[in-house]
């Protein structure tokens, strides 16, 4: 009798394609390496030459016990991450069913959607650990934080970035016409960027806006990647829980919503 395909094997094979999807994946996106290249370096370097050396250094007061340029560029580097993480969930996906359709060339591969869905995920979250190195790197390059304080600032916000891209890509495959409100989902971008206390404390923000804080995975990676640099912060098990609970969720989400898409 002869072997049976890897869509029936056992655990540890399944996992093993799913990586293989992944590295695939990867490669895509090495294929468009100067656009990747200019995003990785061109945004740190305008944030934090015009953020954290232009405005920082008009802002002489600590804030939070941080100095400013320090306080602003943890604020850009998670922004960014978590912005650019969300991105993915919204057009690739899309195409993947509907334009280039690799979803469905690779369900026939065969793959099963929770591969395809999790190989996605694992692709992102390598893309976005690339663009958040190379924002904590030169991040310690001009002195903002030590080496160590860089690595510190990955995991929060690499996490932060996936409890973002988990439910919407679970959102875009249930939902095959999602593409007609992702307008308005770009507009939410930039309010879980700006009032996700990137650049100041939610404290300064008008009362009846600062509970969105919660909604925002940007403010709970940024209390933690700041008190890892010396700002106070209580409960901090809290946000990292919250972080993994929505990332958790929102991947079992987006591995029913491709089984449901790819059904179809």
């Amino acid at each position: 009798m002869s072997a049976p395909p890897p869509y029936f094997g056992g655990t540890a094979d399944r996992l093993k394609e799913c990586w293989q999807y992944t590295r695939v994946r990867c490669d895509e996106f090495m294929a468009h390496w100067i656009t990747s290249l200019v995003l990785n370096l061109g945004a740190p370097l305008v944030y934090i030459l015009s953020l954290g050396f232009g405005l920082g250094r008009q802002i002489p007061t600590p804030i939070d016990g941080l100095q400013y340029p320090v306080y602003v560029s943890t604020g850009a580097m998670v922004g960014t991450v978590v912005t650019l993480a969300g991105g993915f969930a919204l057009w690739p996906v899309t195409l993947g069913f509907e334009g280039n359709q690799h979803f469905i060339a690779a369900s026939h591969a065969p793959l099963s959607p929770w591969q395809i869905s999790l190989g996605e995920t694992l692709a992102v979250g390598v893309r976005i650990l690339a663009q958040a190195c190379f924002f904590a790197g030169l991040g310690a390059a001009f002195g903002l934080w030590s080496p160590i304080g860089a690595a510190t600032q990955l995991p929060m916000t690499v996490l932060a970035g996936l409890a973002l891209y988990t439910p919407l890509q679970a959102l875009t495959a249930r939902f095959p016409h999602a593409e007609r409100h992702y307008s308005a989902i770009y507009r939410g971008f930039a309010a879980i960027f700006l009032l996700g206390g990137a650049f100041a404390p939610i404290s300064l923000l008008p009362t009846s806006v600062q509970w969105f804080a919660w909604f925002s995975p940007v403010w709970h990676a940024l209390l933690v990647n700041r008190a890892l640099l010396g700002s106070p912060a209580p409960g901090l098990a809290l946000h990292v829980v919250l972080l993994l609970i929505v990332t958790s969720v929102g991947s079992i989400g987006g591995c029913l919503g491709f089984r449901w898409r790819l059904a179809r």
